[in-house]
């Protein structure tokens, strides 16, 4: 049996790790336009989604690949390493607490940037193919 207000509970809970109190802010900053599918998820009105969806919704609320089949068998939110989106004032970049952990203000803004970096040159790379 899949257990749709659990994940409705972890799909909360991932926003407001992302930093997002409210569900407009999640779909402001993320760009989407499925507003009433997130209402629905977050509140277990629907149990129909197809695959493609399940998939977009891990993106959206940065969960680890796979982790919406987990979470509707009775399992707790995996949160994917890397989490970006695209908002209206740029590109939200959310690293994991684990891998800035240990590191200086300065080391921190250093891989903060180099991440920034390495999203560019990849953007422009796939552009250019």
């Amino acid at each position: 049996m899949q257990d749709w207000h659990n994940l409705a509970e972890q799909l909360i809970q991932a926003r407001v790790h992302q930093g997002f109190t409210r569900r407009s802010e999640l779909i402001r900053a993320k760009g989407i336009s499925h507003d009433r599918v997130l209402n629905d998820l977050e509140n277990a009105r629907r149990d129909n989604y197809n695959a493609a969806t399940l998939v977009q919704i891990e993106q959206w609320y940065g969960l680890a690949p796979g982790n919406v089949k987990e979470i509707l068998a009775g399992g707790k939110a995996q949160y994917a390493d890397v989490n970006v989106s695209a908002g209206e004032h740029g590109v939200l970049l959310n690293l994991p607490e684990s891998a800035l952990e240990g590191l200086s203000a300065n080391e921190q803004a250093e891989v903060r940037a180099a991440a920034v970096d390495a999203a560019l040159r990849r953007a422009r790379e796939i552009r250019s193919s």
